[in-house]
């Protein structure tokens, strides 16, 4: 079994970068239906700073009358890129990068059969991906299990206002 946690270091899991005007050849190593899809919030002074919603053990962030700490769907993907697994998380919505694969899937059943090519384009909010099938090789046999329970942040309540507060230069 390989687990993606174990591509892990002290900042967390190895993310998938895709530069703007970038492309990448990418494989899904699972189905979507194995993806791990999350309801987050993060610190609205540094984006990176994010953890799980925690709403049905308490949420400080939910808790929060100005809303700054929104919450937000991620959906997070194990692929293979060069050879080398990555995590990759994207948006749920218009103009994320795991539309062209869904489309794929109604239309072939699976998206482990094919390569996919990823073109990203914009910055900020207005970054937008493109994900379509290619016919440049044939996808890796791929016969390992992936887990991706570790690949978010858990937050206890009791430490989350002192997570979302605290800025990394703290």
């Amino acid at each position: 079994m390989v687990s993606l946690s174990q591509f892990a270091n002290a900042a967390g899991p190895q993310q998938l970068f895709i530069a703007n005007e970038e492309s990448v050849v990418l494989q899904f190593l699972c189905e979507p239906k194995d993806f791990r899809y999350v309801v987050e919030h993060s610190n609205p002074s540094d984006w990176r700073k994010v953890a799980e919603c925690t709403f049905f053990d308490g949420c400080w962030a939910c808790e929060q009358e100005s809303r700054e700490y929104g919450q937000r769907v991620r959906v997070y993907m194990p692929v293979l890129v060069n050879g080398m697994t990555y995590i990759w998380s994207q948006p749920v919505g218009k103009g994320s990068g795991i539309q062209g694969a869904l489309t794929y899937l109604k239309e072939h059943g699976t998206i482990l059969d094919t390569l996919f090519e990823v073109t990203r384009t914009g910055s900020g909010k207005r970054t937008k991906y493109t994900t379509i099938p290619v016919d440049n090789g044939t996808p890796r046999v791929y016969t390992g299990n992936v887990s991706l329970s570790k690949v978010t942040k858990l937050v206890p309540y009791e430490k989350q206002a002192n997570f979302y507060k605290k800025r990394n230069s703290e």
